[in-house]
């Protein structure tokens, strides 16, 4: 079963998802998201090193994630995705969507949305 851990890196929130992000799963990740959001961060990082797989329903919500919270100047980044689900997200060219990098760290150092 998935679930979402929260923690608060200075402006920044850190989701990390744990398990299978896909159709079943999606009530509770827009939950996570929006309890993320209420507290107006900066920035949300989706860590996915402890996410196996991701299906189509996961994709879309990605990518829809990404859109909603540019029009809110909050950036949305993903990290430490697995060879598995970094294939799967390179094949479908998600990475020229949204930004994605190796470590929080690394996502922690970009720059804030104009």
């Amino acid at each position: 079963m998935m679930h979402v851990v929260q923690s608060v890196e200075g402006t920044a929130i850190v989701l990390v998802v744990h398990g299978r992000l896909e159709f079943s799963a999606l009530r509770k990740f827009d939950d996570a998201l929006t309890k993320a959001e209420e507290t107006h961060p900066a920035h949300i990082i989706l860590d996915l090193s402890h996410t196996g797989f991701i299906d189509s329903g996961g994709v879309g919500r990605l990518v829809a994630t990404f859109r909603r919270l540019g029009k809110s100047s909050i950036r949305f980044t993903l990290t430490n995705q697995s060879s598995l689900v970094d294939r799967l997200l390179r094949d479908l060219c998600i990475h020229s969507i949204i930004p994605t990098v190796a470590s929080v760290e690394d996502a922690l150092n970009l720059p804030a949305l104009p």
